[in-house]
C-alpha cells in the first residue's frame, strides 16, 4: 500500500495539470472581458543548493502564473500587472501560492526583462518540532519560519511568433525576518518557462 508521502508528489502533478487545463479552458473568456493579459506555465529546479541551504534540493516544481492586464490605479507605480502564481512540488515538499505585482520592460528587440513582488501561502515547515521528528525536519526540510512568504523574481524572455515568449527566471521566497525573528531559510527556484499573451 501506497503510504501519504509516496502519493503527494503524484497528487502534486494531478492538481498541476488541471490547474493547467482550467486556466486553457478560462483563459480565453478572461481575455475578451479584458482581465486576462497573459499566462505562463514552467519548470524549475526546487531549493537550488548552489543559492542557498539546499536541504529539498534534487526535487522539481511545477509553476503556473496568470498575469492580468494593466489596472489604471496602478500606472503611478510604473504601470505593472497584477499576478497569481501556483506553484507545487515533485516530491511532494514544500508547495506556495502568490499574488504581487510584475512589471516587464523591452531590454533590445524581442527579449525583455520581468520583476515580480508580492507575497504567498505555503504548506512547507514554519518551525521545527522537538523530538525526533523535529530532528529530521532541522536536517532535511527548509525551516521557512512563517506560513505567510514574500515573493522575489526576476526573469529574461524572449518574445516570438506574436504571442509567445519563453525564457528563464529566478523565484526567491523568505520572510525576511520580518515576519518572524527565527528561522528564515527561504526558497530560491531557476527555471524555465513557456508564456501565451492574449493580446
Amino acid at each position: 500500500m501506497q503510504s501519504a508521502a509516496s502519493r503527494r508528489p503524484r497528487l502534486a502533478y494531478f492538481f498541476a495539470l488541471m490547474g493547467v487545463g482550467l486556466a486553457m479552458i478560462a483563459a480565453p473568456h478572461r481575455a475578451q472581458a479584458g482581465v486576462l493579459d497573459e499566462v505562463w506555465a514552467g519548470g524549475f529546479a526546487h531549493d537550488v543548493s548552489d543559492l542557498d541551504h539546499g536541504k529539498e534540493s534534487g526535487s522539481g516544481d511545477v509553476q503556473i502564473e496568470v498575469d492580468s492586464v494593466r489596472p489604471g490605479f496602478l500606472r503611478i507605480l510604473g504601470a505593472p500587472r497584477l499576478n497569481a502564481t501556483l506553484s507545487l512540488n515533485s516530491a511532494g515538499l514544500t508547495n506556495f501560492g502568490s499574488v504581487g505585482l510584475t512589471w516587464d520592460h523591452r531590454l533590445l528587440g524581442p527579449i525583455y526583462g520581468s520583476l515580480d513582488l508580492g507575497f504567498g501561502l505555503n504548506d512547507g515547515v514554519a518551525n521545527a518540532p522537538t523530538g525526533p521528528r523535529g530532528d529530521y525536519e532541522l536536517n532535511h526540510r527548509l525551516i521557512v519560519g512563517s506560513k505567510v512568504l514574500f515573493r522575489e523574481a526576476a526573469g529574461l524572455d524572449w518574445r516570438f511568433a506574436g504571442r509567445w515568449s519563453v525564457g528563464a527566471e529566478f523565484v526567491h521566497l523568505s520572510n525576511g525576518l520580518i515576519l518572524t525573528h527565527h528561522y528564515n531559510q527561504g526558497i530560491n527556484d531557476v527555471g524555465l518557462r513557456l508564456g501565451y499573451r492574449f493580446r
